[in-house]
């Protein structure tokens, strides 16, 4: 009557897929491919015509996001990283801006509004920044296979 369980209990696991964030420790081919993926960054908001301070916002939530998939939970749940990184940095953000306009009305939206609006920033940056990192993967194996190594 309970086979089926039984076969479902032996079956191999699938090995989980590798997952790209931030490395706690980086080669030259990860240096150079986060350098370009910063240089692009800049290039993108230079050619949107961006004020320096939204240039230097954006450049520093990535780098806090990166920061925060390496050093949050030893660096092996990045996506959580990249979400708790996002609405903490907004919902400070929104908490600044409540006290600064001096309005106690905005503060009962703006902590809802910040924090999932800042997880969600937080989690598509992240993604962006393991996009960097398997980018840089694929330099390493390519330089590795060039150089007949690998």
């Amino acid at each position: 009557m309970f086979d089926q369980d039984d076969d479902i209990l032996r079956r191999p696991q699938r090995p989980s897929p590798k997952l790209y964030s931030a490395p706690r420790r980086f080669d030259l081919a990860t240096i150079f491919t986060v350098t370009l993926a910063y240089a692009i960054l800049f290039a993108l908001m230079s050619l949107l015509a961006a004020p320096p301070v939204v240039s230097i916002s954006i450049a520093g939530f990535v780098a806090m996001v990166a920061v925060a998939q390496a050093v949050l939970f030893d660096g092996a749940h990045p996506r959580a990283a990249s979400l708790a990184c996002g609405s903490s940095i907004f919902l400070l953000i929104g908490l600044a801006l409540t006290f600064w306009l001096g309005t106690s009305a905005v503060f009962n939206y703006t902590i809802p509004v910040m924090l999932t609006f800042g997880g969600v920033m937080g989690y598509l940056t992240g993604v962006l920044v393991g996009g960097v990192f398997l980018v840089s993967d694929i330099v390493r194996t390519r330089i590795k296979r060039w150089r007949g190594n690998g």
